[in-house]
């Protein structure tokens, strides 16, 4: 059996095998899954390639020593307008190396940043295909924005400037504005989670409030990256109130910004379109109270003319009708006064003749002319068998009374 090696020794022969092997440098696709720089200038990365499904099937640590460093990453800033961050894909120049004391790593001597642009650019584009693909892509802007906007839910880190920048530019418009900060992180590999994890919090009690904004402030362009996520976006495609986000940045459109109900550049752009948006219903409410006041008093003045003619027109008919029923009162008076003189004309007529008849009538008259009335007990007799024997008699004649006792009674026939 041969003499064991030390590590020292081992490390020695593999860096030496590797030297030996690996002559030049090679590119390499891979994604950073983890980035520091160090205070003395060097950065240091892992790099990953992830398989079916998301597992990791490769990882390998990796340096940029800092002159290069300097040098590559200012280069790729200026290239992609972005930070290198954790979650890049990138195509790097890499020499293998096996340091003795501080083991395997790979020394990046060169980035491609149009590599980094293009996979980005397909990643951004995959994503708003696949919303489409899903129908969400227009779900957000298709909600109506509610008029007023009073109660607003926003969505940002709790210590971002643009958030303090928003609020403040609500309070000075002089609008009741209710805000409710839900935090969030708005950069770094964990943001897309916990961007996510905020909207749901404010879907939960979407009856509570009229729009979402999520906002973030200034900042590199590289801090943008989660704006891009899938997750976020169909977060945002899918909130039950209108979005509108101010992610404050100029130059690019997020896939969150293109999905939101509406995109503004900062923060406070966000709060100023609020405003206005308050302004105008507040101007539109003082048109609305001028016209219906205008409304109002066309309507009354119409209704006094109306009151008016009414009025002239009651009092010319009421004229007419006076004089109609006076000629009226005056035919009836002297029909009256015609009606009651032939009235009593015709009674005085009767009763001229009624006269006449109870004088010709009068049994004086009768009694006269040779004819007497007998009467016994008061009943005038008209048929000798109504009477007896011994009957009392008054026999009245024109001038005097005979009164008799009946002795004997005879009938025609004797």
């Amino acid at each position: 059996m041969s003499q064991p090696l030390s590590l020292l020794q081992f490390n020695s022969l593999v860096s030496e095998a590797i030297d030996a092997r690996f002559e030049r440098a090679y590119p390499v696709v891979a994604e950073v899954s983890e980035l520091r720089m160090h205070t003395a200038g060097h950065c240091y990365l892992t790099f990953i390639e992830k398989g079916a499904g998301g597992t990791i099937v490769a990882k390998a640590p990796a340096h940029i020593w800092r002159t290069t460093a300097q040098r590559l990453l200012h280069r790729f800033r200026t290239a992609t307008g972005r930070q290198l961050a954790a979650g890049m894909s990138v195509l790097v120049t890499v020499e293998p190396e096996l340091h003795v004391q501080y083991g395997y790593s790979l020394n990046v001597i060169d980035i491609d940043p149009t590599y980094t642009l293009g996979a980005q650019a397909a990643q951004r584009q995959a994503t708003i295909d696949a919303l489409k693909a899903d129908g969400v892509f227009d779900m957000n802007r298709e909600l109506p924005l509610p008029r007023p906007v009073r109660a607003v839910a926003v969505v940002s880190s709790d210590t971002a400037a643009g958030y303090g920048d928003f609020c403040r530019q609500l309070e000075q418009s002089g609008y009741p504005f209710e805000v409710e900060l839900f935090a969030a992180i708005v950069q770094g590999a964990g943001a897309p989670a916990s961007i996510c994890a905020a909207l749901a919090d404010v879907a939960a009690r979407a009856d509570e409030f009229d729009v979402c904004v999520v906002i973030r402030g200034g900042g590199a362009v590289s801090d943008l990256m989660c704006f891009d996520s899938r997750e976020v976006a169909e977060y945002i495609c899918q909130m039950p109130l209108p979005v509108l986000t101010g992610i404050g940045h100029e130059r690019d459109e997020t896939v969150a910004d293109l999905v939101a109900h509406r995109a503004l550049k900062t923060p406070t752009a966000v709060a100023a379109l609020l405003v206005d948006l308050r302004a105008g219903e507040a101007q539109l409410v003082s048109d609305l109270a001028l016209r219906l006041r205008q409304s109002a008093t066309l309507l009354l003045q119409s209704h006094s003319e109306r009151l008016v003619r009414t009025r002239h027109a009651l009092q010319l008919a009421a004229a007419q009708i006076g004089t109609r029923e006076r000629t009226r009162l005056s035919r009836l008076s002297a029909s009256v006064v015609l009606g009651r003189r032939a009235l009593i004309a015709a009674h005085t007529r009767r009763l001229a003749s009624l006269s006449d008849s109870l004088r010709l009538l009068d049994p004086q008259r009768i009694l006269a002319r040779g004819f007497s009335l007998t009467t016994s007990g008061g009943h005038v007799v008209r048929n000798a068998a109504d009477l007896a024997p011994g009957a009392e008699i008054v026999t009245r004649l024109a001038s005097g009374e005979l009164r008799s006792t009946v002795t004997r009674i005879v009938n025609k026939e004797e």
